[in-house]
């Protein structure tokens, strides 16, 4: 199957396809507005995970294109960020705030992947971006080119590594190793610690 979203007269609808036909399996009404589509896509098992008009996360149906249940942030939201990670019964995400700037202040946000009942938030003063999952923590940067480190199921902080001078890409190891970009046109690698504070 082939998911995507986008918008049309009626609203902003969210479509499944038919990967080998193109013929159209189900089309979802995200929102009754018109002007946006959707954002940071996500499918685990049998849900489709997507944002979509005002900040608003669906979870739906992946077979028959029914909604779930949907979570809208407590803050104003521009767009949910890619990616979307799908893990131990919660879904984590990032969000940028809709405050008329190219980008702003973010939260990383984790919700109950069954329900969508939010678990925790955590502000950023920067857009932030995800990472990954290293030894039970959620690992995201900010575009001040920090690394933060929270537990994935309280979203306590743990640690907090300055990498570069702007948001690094950053790859975790299976152990508590990370590689990033330091903005200096070489990779970095480097260890955590993840009980740091």
């Amino acid at each position: 199957m082939l998911y995507g979203g986008m918008w049309e007269e009626g609203g902003t609808f969210f479509y499944a396809l038919d990967a080998e036909t193109g013929e159209q399996r189900w089309r979802y009404r995200a929102s009754e507005e018109i002007g946006g589509g959707a954002t940071a896509i996500k499918v685990s098992g049998d849900t489709v995970y997507f944002g979509a008009e005002r900040g608003v996360l669906h979870a739906v149906d992946a077979r028959r294109g029914t909604r779930l249940w949907t979570y809208e942030p407590d803050v104003e939201v521009r767009d949910w960020l890619e990616p979307l990670l799908v893990t131990d019964g919660m879904v984590l995400g990032c969000t940028g705030e809709n405050n008329g700037s190219v980008s702003g202040s973010g939260d990383v946000h984790a919700v109950a992947a069954a329900t969508g009942r939010p678990l925790w938030s955590e502000h950023t003063d920067t857009e932030p971006e995800l990472h990954g999952l290293l030894d039970g923590s959620v690992l995201f940067s900010t575009e001040a080119g920090t690394l933060h480190t929270a537990d994935a199921r309280t979203g306590e902080s743990a640690t907090q590594v300055r990498l570069s001078s702007k948001d690094p890409d950053v790859a975790a190891a299976g152990d508590d190793r990370v590689y990033f970009d330091g903005g200096d046109g070489r990779l970095h690698a480097g260890r955590i610690s993840l009980t740091e504070r």
